[in-house]
């Protein structure tokens, strides 16, 4: 964790050594975003874009082929079979996981290769229109980097539900058990409507609902 916390303060580190004071306001993103016009960053930015981008994927490349090895010889020293469900698990996380950030690398690390014009400019990185600006790169791959991301936190639910039975069973009676009660709250909406008559509001109808549900015996006067 300390490790993780010193590598994320590169960044800013190096914005405050390097320039300050270039940060434009990128369209791309609706965000505010470091420049990197300063000649420095011809060489820093896909030097530490790369260190930075590749070493959380070689780690997770590591720890998964780690764990992968010992289960193996765990089953195998109890002489039991390799959890299937296990291996997938881990396997879809890390693959997931490489796919949704190793784009974001891709694009610091081939920026420096990338011109506008025959004879490219200065510090522009998309940010700005000139005339040959390969937009499918500078635009489109960039927004495409920062989309991405999340698939990592969002296909998890999914890889658990795929690959794990127990959570499979736990979603499906969660589920159910959603269902009923929503149909309980709807019967007892429309039993209300024919007894007295009158259409009230979805959300007054729900709120009658819910406080004859939760009412005690002895609100109404009745008793045990």
């Amino acid at each position: 964790a300390g490790v993780a916390w010193l590598l994320s303060a590169v960044w800013p580190f190096l914005f405050l050594l390097v320039d300050p004071t270039d940060v434009i306001f990128d369209y791309r993103v609706c965000a505010s975003n470091y420049k990197f016009t300063a000649p420095a960053w011809n060489y820093l930015l896909p030097l530490v874009a790369g260190f930075l981008g590749l070493l959380p994927n070689l780690a997770v490349i590591a720890t998964t082929i780690t764990l992968l090895i010992l289960a193996h010889r765990i089953s195998k020293k109890r002489r039991d079979r390799l959890q299937k469900q296990g291996v997938i698990t881990v396997v879809l996380i890390a693959i997931v996981y490489i796919i949704s950030n190793i784009p974001h690398s891709i694009y610091f690390v081939g920026e420096q290769w990338m011109k506008c014009g025959p004879e490219g400019c200065a510090g522009c990185h998309g940010q700005e229109w000139h005339e040959g600006c390969p937009w499918l790169w500078y635009v489109w791959f960039y927004k495409f980097t920062w989309d991405i991301v999340p698939l990592n936190n969002l296909a998890n639910v999914l890889i658990y539900a795929y690959s794990i039975k127990s959570f499979r069973s736990f979603g499906r009676k969660m589920w159910a058990k959603l269902i009923e009660r929503q149909s309980g709250v709807v019967v007892q909406m429309s039993q209300s409507e024919s007894t007295t008559g009158r259409t009230t509001s979805p959300v007054a109808r729900v709120m009658n609902v819910t406080n004859t549900s939760n009412a005690s015996p002895t609100s109404s006067g009745r008793h045990i």
